[in-house]
């Protein structure tokens, strides 16, 4: 009998023995699941600087026909990674190299490089910074040309989620270069000419900048 009660007493032992391991394994399974979540980083956009494109037009006649081209080389620089294009392009700093102008005539492109930029103060290039791109469109960039620097007031909008169009005009004149102005009018005579015989070509100069963003986002 004796021996009965010290086997029952070792079943019941062993038995809370196992019971007390299920329970403390039940539990390591209750812990809190780790957080498997991960951290999602913003996109960042950054300006492509091989794809800038600056597009003007400028204006002949009495009756003021546009005559449009553009530049093939514009260096840009200063440029950093943002959220946002117009945060990227906030800090950009611009050399357009005025031999490069194009206009899709040779020899228009000549004389608008020898006779009007050849006889300006140091613009092989024409140097710039953006100097503010506000929330409501406006904006601001600064101009060298002819040795005279000028603040402009511009236009800006997303044409596209990675593309941003600027707008500006500028008078030339507001960089005294109404001699150089001059010199091309008068090598471009026949073609600044009108019906009624005034030769004429306008100081004012409409501006349109596109610029392309990349993005680090697949």
């Amino acid at each position: 009998m004796k021996k009965l009660f010290i086997a029952a007493g070792i079943i019941s032992s062993t038995a809370l023995f196992v019971s007390c391991g299920e329970t403390e394994k039940t539990e390591e399974k209750k812990e809190a699941p780790l957080d498997t979540a991960i951290e999602t980083k913003p996109c960042l956009l950054a300006l492509d600087n091989e794809n800038v494109v600056v597009n003007w037009t400028a204006f002949k006649l009495s009756d003021r026909v546009g005559v449009g081209g553009t530049f093939d080389t514009v260096i840009v620089s200063g440029v950093t990674e943002n959220e946002t294009m117009v945060g990227a392009a906030a800090t950009a700093q611009f050399d357009i190299i005025t031999g490069s102008v194009n206009s899709n005539n040779t020899e228009r492109d000549y004389k608008i490089s020898d006779s009007f930029f050849g006889t300006m103060v140091n613009t092989a290039t024409i140097s710039g910074k953006v100097l503010s791109l506000n929330d409501d469109g406006s904006g601001a960039i600064s101009l060298t040309m002819n040795g005279v620097e000028k603040e402009i007031a511009l236009d800006w909008k997303a044409t596209s989620e990675n593309r941003l169009k600027l707008s500006a005009a500028i008078n030339v004149n507001d960089w005294s270069a109404k001699p150089s102005l001059d010199s091309l009018n008068g090598v471009c005579t026949a073609v600044h000419t009108g019906k009624d015989g005034v030769s004429v070509l306008w100081p004012d100069v409409e501006i349109e900048v596109f610029a392309d963003f990349t993005t680090d986002c697949e």
